[in-house]
This record gives structure tokens, sequence and C-alpha cells, in this order.
């Protein structure tokens, strides 16, 4: 199944990163290829079906004005210990005092993406976030870690995923396949692959590259009454 989506242009100031963030040219068509892969012939119906659907619901989410704004930031940070390294980065990109919860792929439609900065919390909230974090102990080695993301255009659906490693290239090769793959295995064609990455190297104390991409924070006050027994 070859689907070619729009690919997604900003066309809201805040809907822009920095353009130093994105890389790959080679993603799309490295999709392209994965897609070509062959499956058993008991199977391609079920597949086509399920990537028709998947095709069908990416593109009947009507663009309207935007229903979430997920903010991504990057920091690293030193000190005495892994913990204390990644909790500083937390810091630097202001989400120190929030419980996190990790969220996994998927990018929901009528959402917009943009820099920093994170909404006001209140201490102890829960933050929903796709991230990546390395931390490296070592004298002389690196860590390294990055969130990449393809969303189509005319509905702002779209694909997280977040890697981690011990130098650049690896993160961002590792960022670009697995978009590559996901697509492919949707049957869809999302667009431009786009990251944020970010890497420390350990001089003595420990050290801890980050990359958040905030959905939102909630109190633990919403949680209905019944659920907390």
């Amino acid at each position: 199944l070859a689907i070619a989506l729009p690919k997604f242009m900003p066309t809201r100031p805040d809907q822009r990163l920095p353009d130093t963030d994105f890389c790959d040219p080679n993603s799309i068509s490295r999709a392209r290829r994965a897609r070509n892969c062959t499956y058993p012939r008991w199977s391609r119906r079920v597949v086509s079906c399920v990537n028709s659907t998947m095709v069908s619901s990416v593109r009947s989410a009507r663009r309207r004005d935007p229903s979430l704004t997920i903010t991504i930031d990057a920091a690293t940070a030193t000190a005495r210990t892994e913990l204390a390294a990644f909790d500083r980065a937390l810091v630097a990109v202001g989400a120190e005092n929030r419980n996190l919860i990790r969220l996994s792929a998927i990018i929901p439609a009528t959402t917009i993406l943009r820099a920093p900065t994170l909404d006001d919390g209140e201490w102890g909230d829960r933050l929903y976030a796709v991230y990546a974090e390395q931390c490296a102990t070592d004298r002389g080695a690196e860590a390294w870690a990055g969130v990449g993301w393809v969303q189509h255009e005319g509905t702002g659906a779209g694909l997280f995923v977040e890697h981690e490693g011990g130098s650049q290239d690896e993160v961002r090769s590792l960022i670009s396949d697995s978009l590559a793959e996901l697509q492919a295995s949707r049957g869809i064609d999302l667009g431009t692959t786009r990251m944020l990455v970010t890497g420390v190297r350990c001089e003595g104390d420990p050290v801890c590259a980050l990359v958040l991409a905030a959905y939102g924070s909630e109190s633990w006050d919403a949680i209905s009454p019944a659920a907390r027994r």
C-alpha cells in the first residue's frame, strides 16, 4: 500500500521549532523502501484492511482549532549521582516538581507542537510526557537523548519516538529508522521527520541528557473518589 500524505509545514509561529533541530532528509525514502517488504500470503488481506483503516483514521480527523499543545524541550545536567543529574535536567525544563507519567508513540489529531515553556503546575501534579534520558558516568563518555516525530499537515495526527545512546549520530539514526518503521507498519506517510537531540560529555561527575515532550499536567484531585479506592 503506497500512501503519500502531505508533508507537515507549520502555519503558525508557535508551531515552528528551531530549524537546527530538524534533520534526516533520507527518512522518507527509507519509509518507502520499508513498505516494499513482503507479507505471508495469508496475512496480506488482514494487513490491507488494517492499513486502510489507519489511513482513513488519520485522514478523517478534521483540522480544527488546536485542542492540545505539546511543548518540547531539551537540557543537560551534571551532579554527584545519575539520579541527581536527571533531576537537574528536569529542573532545567521546568518539570522538576511533577510526577512523570510516560506516554508512548501517538500524537492525537488537532495537536500543535511548540517550543517551551511548560504550563504552570502545582507541586506533585501528574505530567504526561514522551521523553528520552541518558546518563554517563565514565570520564570521556557521552550521553545523548532525542525525541523525533512526524505529523500530518491536515489533521495534526502523528507519531513520536524516543531514543538514547552514546553518540549524536546513533540517536539520530535510531529515531529516523524507528519513525520509518512505525509508518511502514501502518501503511502511512506522515511527511518530514523532525527531531530534537541533545548530548553532554562526562568530565568527572555523572551527566544526564534529557529531551521531554509534555502533553500537559493534571492534579490528583481529578481522580474520582471511586478510582482512589
